[in-house]
């Protein structure tokens, strides 16, 4: 499984739930108010393993798992969403 991993623009940590320490690791998030522009979101950085590195160049797939019954709109990125690519390369 992706290991979430801290990141520059993290701006607070979403912490594990007393007793489910053992199976839930503290995640670092960016945090975006709504300021009347722009909406709410939450950004999390992920790190795969270099076997999940190869099975996702194989497959160019990756799979989202979130617990409970349903999840609001999300998105997963292979680039970092704070920058355009090329302002990333310089």
């Amino acid at each position: 499984m992706a290991t979430p991993v801290q990141f520059d623009e993290a701006n607070t940590v979403l912490r594990a739930a007393p007793g489910t320490e053992s199976w839930v690791r503290d995640l670092p998030i960016y945090r975006q108010y709504a300021d009347g522009v722009n909406d709410q979101c939450v950004v999390s950085c992920w790190e795969l393993s270099p076997e999940e590195q190869a099975e996702v160049a194989r497959t160019g797939r990756v799979y989202f798992q979130c617990f409970g019954t349903t999840h609001p709109p999300v998105s997963i990125w292979g680039t970092t969403p704070f920058r355009q690519p090329e302002e990333a390369s310089r």
